[in-house]
């Protein structure tokens, strides 16, 4: 096989400005229209200006996703009042997210292939709108059931979004900028979840009138419907699958052909560090959406604030915020995944304790500053265990590892809230909440500390094919 190198004449570059990922199957071969393979082919990587917009359309289609997560578990009290509905009703419309993502997550993986990045995200940003829309048929206490039937429907299409962050930094951009570029990716859903934290105790309020609910959560509809009908002209007429040619020669030599399903999930299974990243990664993100689920109902046993459930919800948001994009900058100057991560989860640790100490004792402001800490560290984890993830599992697409990932995360969320919710009502205390969470964190951190002989496949891939060829690359 002819070695690699980067076109230096004027046709060269002409015919790498004709390469797609679609052609490329090897650094050192292709494979033209007609199936004939050419050797001594020259591979052309270049960085496009665009990739910048492309990330921000994404991160407006996950905002428009995320917003809808806690819209009726976080004003709890003025949706059992209007609706009529109980408590365990108003729980499983957050749960949804996540039963719907371990139901629908493999047609996903599968639809990425067949039609694209562009048509994926289409399909998620239409079935949101369809979902946000139906809400509104539902302003009526008796048809409380249309609304949960458009959350349904919302919490489907975040399989078709969420689940290609990664794919997406690896597809647009250059090895230095790809952790970055997705812990920008994951910010579209913590800001949305903040959002989703401010605005509906905001608009809706605790009270008597019907007449008034009607209206505020009419309103309420409305205002989470309009992003995702905005975004998709974007989608259909600005957004793109991938660009004319790889950001990176590891991209290059990054197959897009279907993957055979049954030898890559026997080679995930077979990969212990990324087991093991699934266990640590399912236990931590489980204690988030369990705290954020409940944690208008852990706060009111303690106090009668009903603002201090929305500021605690959003300070640990906004915290996970920056602690995703410092984490993903991290990563991308340092690589030191395993030392992040074993970091993130003691400092999580320590968050939870205080937050449970803070609750307890209703030290007001400790609430507060435990959210700070918890979100800086056990919210950002995602970022981490994502790229950690892609890196071990190289060549395997990132779609299929990311989906794996936080469909094992989903299972335990579902598990562990819906139990820990039917505790707390049982004995009517928050006491089994702090039990399962701080002992699912423990565990977390004992998995975490298990890491061994970890190799960043990707970043490893890019230093040694980036070896054999000059260092210019085509502007």
């Amino acid at each position: 096989m002819a070695a690699v190198k980067y076109a230096t004449t004027k046709g060269a570059k002409e015919e790498g400005r004709r390469l797609s990922l679609r052609q490329v199957t090897s650094l050192t071969s292709l494979i033209r229209p007609g199936g004939e393979e050419v050797e001594d082919s020259t591979i052309i990587t270049k960085t496009y200006k665009k990739r910048w917009l492309m990330l921000g359309i994404f991160v407006l289609v996950t905002i428009g996703n995320s917003l809808h997560w806690l819209q009726y578990a976080i004003i709890a009290k003025a949706v059992r009042k209007f609706y009529r509905v109980s408590d365990t009703i108003i729980d499983l419309t957050g749960l949804m997210y996540s039963i719907t993502f371990i139901a629908f997550v493999f047609p996903a993986i599968f639809m990425i292939e067949i039609y694209g990045l562009k048509w994926m995200l289409i399909f998620g940003d239409t079935l949101m709108i369809i979902g946000s829309w139906m809400k509104m048929a539902s302003i009526k206490p008796v048809y409380f059931f249309i609304g949960f039937s458009g959350q349904v429907l919302v919490g489907i299409s975040q399989c078709f979004i969420v689940n290609v962050t990664s794919y997406l930094a690896g597809i647009w951009f250059p090895p230095n900028e790809v952790s970055t570029a997705c812990a920008i990716g994951v910010l579209g859903t913590q800001v949305g979840i903040a959002f989703g934290f401010i605005i509906p105790p905001l608009m809706v309020h605790d009270h008597h009138d019907a007449e008034q609910l009607k209206m505020e959560f009419c309103w309420l509809y409305v205002s989470f419907a309009c992003l995702p009908t905005l975004t998709l002209p974007l989608l259909l007429f600005v957004f793109r699958s991938f660009p004319p040619l790889p950001p990176s020669l590891a991209r290059a030599g990054q197959s897009t052909a279907p993957e055979n399903r049954f030898h890559v999930f026997v080679d995930l299974m077979r990969n212990t560090n990324y087991n093991l990243m699934v266990i640590s990664y399912s236990l931590s993100v489980a204690t988030f959406y369990c705290i954020s689920v409940l944690l208008d109902q852990l706060i009111a046993h303690h106090y009668e604030d009903e603002t201090l459930s929305g500021i605690s919800g959003l300070v640990l948001i906004i915290c996970g915020i920056f602690g995703c994009f410092l984490g993903g900058w991290l990563m991308d100057k340092t690589h030191k995944f395993k030392l992040m991560a074993i970091v993130m989860y003691c400092l999580s640790l320590i968050g939870l304790g205080l937050f449970w100490v803070a609750l307890l004792m209703r030290w007001y402001y400790v609430v507060i500053a435990s959210m700070v800490i918890m979100g800086f560290f056990l919210v950002s984890y995602v970022i981490v265990a994502i790229e950690f993830s892609a890196e071990v599992t190289y060549p395997i697409n990132e779609t299929t590892s990311t989906s794996v990932l936080l469909m094992f995360g989903e299972v335990f969320t579902v598990i562990i809230t819906l139990v820990s919710a039917e505790l707390m009502t049982y004995y009517r205390t928050d006491t089994p909440v702090i039990c399962t969470t701080g002992g699912f964190l423990v565990v977390g951190m004992v998995v975490t500390c298990c890491f061994r002989d970890v190799k960043l496949l990707r970043h490893q891939a890019s230093i040694d094919r980036i070896s054999v060829v000059p260092s210019k690359t085509l502007a």
